[in-house]
């Protein structure tokens, strides 16, 4: 099965997420969020429904086309869609994965932008739903610091300098967050994802194929290492560079 050039949303895409963590879920694996651990865990012992989207995430995905087109319009780079990759072609490390909302490339390019010198990049789009009222909604005052986990691991995943986080409205503009690759940060974190793969879920998967109860293996609520994570989140938003269009700008590109 071909890990590659898969289209989000088919059904091959989907069967290749479920068995692997993948970088939407990086934060929760973290334990950044109050459950998290255990929904997923949950999740990929088959014990729980896999999460299947809501009002938030359809309007995300009703709008993520509309979005490419306004980011390529905005910025003159060349997106092209979509793969799911893992993160090494070894056995080992079959287990991670991830899609982006798109590769990006400026035009021309082969490995660097031969004008600036820039290597190719990683693109996410967030629609904010604005608790419901998402036409209402207005670019975030700076890059969410509980995205880092997943931009990180696209750039890890897909070997990429730099990931664009791009914030999309309708009607009050767009931002642009120009999130850059932390190593240090990657090695930190794959060592807490790799302990709740390995320690939690193979063995409770393989505890549910024995016949056996698999609570022992649950997850605690947080990593030993999920506040310094956070804190280096924090930072790493912090510093991302920002670049606002207004609405006019952002529609007009459309």
């Amino acid at each position: 099965m071909s890990l590659e050039g898969e289209t989000q949303g088919s059904d091959k895409w989907l069967a290749l997420r479920s068995s692997r963590l993948t970088a939407s879920a990086f934060s929760n694996a973290c334990g950044f969020w109050r459950g998290g651990r255990n929904e997923l865990w949950e999740e990929k012992l088959g014990l729980a429904e896999p999460f299947a989207g809501n009002e938030a995430t359809e309007w995300g995905s009703g709008k993520e086309d509309e979005a490419v087109a306004a980011y390529k319009n905005l910025t003159g780079a060349d997106v092209s869609h979509m793969l799911f990759r893992v993160l090494s072609p070894d056995e080992a490390e079959l287990w991670l994965g991830a899609s982006p909302d798109g590769l990006i490339a400026a035009p021309g390019a082969a490995d660097v932008d031969p004008a600036t010198g820039v290597p190719p990049g990683v693109l996410e789009i967030k629609c904010p739903w604005n608790k419901g009222d998402p036409v209402g909604a207005k670019p975030y005052p700076r890059a969410p610091w509980y995205y880092v986990p997943q931009v990180q691991g696209l750039m890890a995943v897909f070997d990429r300098q730099w990931c664009d986080l791009f914030c999309y409205t309708v009607e009050h503009g767009s931002a642009i967050y120009r999130v850059e690759r932390d190593p240090e940060y990657w090695a930190m974190m794959y060592r807490a994802l790799s302990d709740f793969w390995w320690q939690h879920v193979v063995p409770g998967k393989h505890a549910i194929a024995a016949g056996e109860d698999p609570e022992r293996f649950r997850p605690s609520e947080t990593h030993a290492l999920t506040d310094e994570l956070k804190r280096r989140s924090r930072e790493i938003s912090n510093a991302a560079q920002m670049r606002r269009y207004t609405a006019r700008d952002t529609r007009g590109s459309g």
